[in-house]
């Protein structure tokens, strides 16, 4: 087993794990910060502000999160360059105009007489323009996953960006009175410079030299058709990770909902092994399918199961041990987190235990059951946050969380299971 692991440890599948713990590490560092550096009240503001901002950015690229990857795995399968090219140049503009329809509607959301605190709605203005870029950003880094080149794929959302707004938030917010409203505009700045320099980078891989001198083709409405359920599945994923935060917002303090989003940040690093393994092997588990080999398929979906849980594990065992210390960095009060975090830590730890499941039904054409099974859990899991929330406050908000999690990965597994025949568990 443990040779087989360091087999595993030295592929690929290392790289993509390297880069996005780096990735953790960044925005990790970059929250404690932001804890630290603005005081609990103001990044109460930044946490739902940035939650926004991910489920408008998750929201706008219709599908096209693991779509994209499945049509550049598929297309280099079959060796169809001109659909490929057309992918990678449609995709990301059709995803980037769906995300600024969003930041519309999130516009036009904040000019409800809501009762939103003048400094929240500020700042949540600001925070909206963020979306259509962070969609394209994402949609970029999309396309580097297609063709396996985890650093391009991960690196620049989750490195580039938050050490160049760590590093902004230092030098100026002492002039700027430490507001949310300065974070969300450099956020929105260094996003686009961010994404401009990832759009330049990948016009140099040299696999795409390939498509050099290749008319593209559009198939717009067929990749819609085949991506809309897979966004639906990812819109109803985000809206059952992000839900928590929001309906918490509406009955605690600020304050308690800086520490509930601290303790969501820390558990989904852990988490983000996930991440990790699926992006390195999406495009493997596209290919597999196409040519129906299930053999290999169980293979690859058994060995991200394996790499997530050994490294999930590691992880929760070193946070069980420190987080309470960890906790202390941003502020005595910080503690508060600590507790929460054990509780959400049981969630990521199943989900990280069966890996593959929602990356294998959507690279393998089962779209619908993914998002059939999202849609059977969130309705019970909104009214169990709204139940909670008023009399237990951020600690039920967790609890059903995180049996949330719990729940979707085991209907996940046996959806594979049924469908295709395999199993994404570790063992």
């Amino acid at each position: 087993m443990m040779r087989r692991l360091l087999k595993l440890a030295r592929s690929g599948a290392a790289v993509s794990a390297a880069s996005i713990y780096l990735g953790v590490f960044c925005t990790l560092g970059l929250a404690f910060f932001g804890a630290w550096w603005f005081g609990d009240r103001v990044f109460g503001d930044i946490v739902i502000g940035n939650t926004a901002i991910i489920l408008g950015a998750m929201l706008g690229q219709f599908g096209f999160s693991h779509g994209l990857v499945k049509l550049i795995g598929s297309y280099r399968a079959t060796h169809d360059l001109p659909s490929l090219k057309g992918a990678i140049r449609y995709v990301p503009l059709f995803c980037t105009g769906t995300g600024a329809v969003l930041a519309l509607l999130g516009f036009a959301f904040l000019c409800l007489p809501l009762g939103i605190e003048p400094a929240t709605r500020h700042a949540l203005f600001w925070a909206m323009p963020c979306i259509p870029v962070w969609t394209q950003m994402l949609l970029q880094q999309h396309v580097a996953r297609g063709y396996q080149r985890m650093g391009l794929a991960n690196l620049p959302s989750t490195v580039v960006h938050p050490l160049l707004l760590m590093a902004a938030c230092w030098s100026m917010t002492e002039f700027q009175n430490a507001s949310a409203t300065f974070y969300f505009q450099a956020y929105l700045v260094l996003g686009l410079l961010t994404v401009l320099g990832l759009a330049v980078w990948l016009r140099l891989l040299p696999q795409l030299r390939e498509l050099h001198g290749v008319r593209a083709k559009s198939q717009l409405w067929q990749w819609i058709v085949m991506s809309y359920p897979i966004g639906l599945a990812v819109g109803l994923n985000q809206v059952l990770q992000r839900s928590d935060v929001l309906v918490l917002a509406t009955f605690v303090p600020k304050e308690i909902v800086a520490y509930y989003g601290l303790a969501t940040r820390v558990t989904q690093g852990v988490g983000q092994c996930t991440i990790a393994f699926n992006r390195y092997w999406a495009a493997a588990f596209a290919g597999q399918w196409e040519l129906r080999d299930i053999a290999g398929l169980q293979r690859s979906a058994r060995r991200a199961a394996q790499l997530s849980t050994v490294v999930a594990l590691s992880l929760a065992a070193l946070l069980v041990l420190f987080g309470r210390s960890v906790f202390t960095l941003p502020g005595e009060d910080f503690v508060a987190a600590y507790p929460l975090m054990l509780i959400l830590l049981a969630g990521q730890l199943t989900s990280a235990y069966f890996a593959a499941n929602v990356t294998l039904l959507q690279m393998a054409d089962q779209q619908w059951a993914a998002t059939l099974n999202f849609a059977l859990l969130l309705p019970p899991l909104i009214v169990a946050y709204f139940a909670f929330a008023p009399w237990s406050g951020a600690p039920g908000v967790a609890a059903v969380s995180s049996a949330g999690w719990i729940a979707l990965s085991v209907l996940m597994a046996i959806s594979c299971v049924k469908r295709l025949g395999v199993n994404p568990g570790a063992i």
